[in-house]
């Protein structure tokens, strides 16, 4: 993605690289991530410093966005060739923060009203006000570029947070 002999490592592509340097420096939070892409910071570190810390963990959603714009643009470039472009990368990004920040405060004002505000929210304060009969789905893949191997992971689990089950796939394929 940057032209240059370093491993795309995920912590490289969302931090390090000029890329991502470039669109983090267009978005407000340029100052928060400068001291991680400064240092040698693992994406789980990453991760754990901005869902525990108690002064990051309220910008914690709009970075993880940010950095899920970075990430699939990425992809975009690697595996459908197209031309990367910062300045569209950020704005993409804001735009969807803040239509994500829209959408949900309006959801939380309008159906959790009777939640107090000083209460967590996770991933159990949300599935509450989900049907008994609901079932969550997780799901990723993955493309080899070099090996044209690819594999797509789906998890279920109940709104009680009990596994349901799994299935993964694994195989070659002629390209992403």
């Amino acid at each position: 993605m940057c032209n240059s002999d370093t491993l795309e490592t995920p912590d490289y592509i969302l931090l390090h690289c000029q890329f991502a340097k470039s669109v983090w420096s267009l978005t407000p939070y340029v100052d928060l991530i400068a001291q991680d892409s400064n240092s040698s910071i693992s994406l789980h570190d990453w991760v754990v410093k901005w869902i525990t810390v108690n002064s990051l963990k309220d910008k914690a959603t709009v970075v993880f966005t940010i950095s899920w714009s970075i990430w699939k643009d990425r992809c975009s470039c690697v595996f459908q060739g197209k031309t990367l472009n910062h300045h569209v990368t950020a704005r993409l990004a804001m735009k969807l923060v803040t239509e994500s920040e829209t959408y949900l405060n309006d959801a939380i004002s309008q159906e959790f009203a009777h939640v107090p505000s000083t209460e967590e929210k996770n991933l159990s304060t949300i599935t509450n006000s989900l049907p008994p009969d609901c079932v969550l789905v997780f799901s990723d893949a993955a493309f080899d570029k070099s090996t044209n191997l690819s594999g797509i992971g789906l998890i279920m689990l109940n709104i009680a947070d009990s596994f349901i089950g799994c299935k993964l796939k694994a195989g070659s394929v002629r390209n992403a």
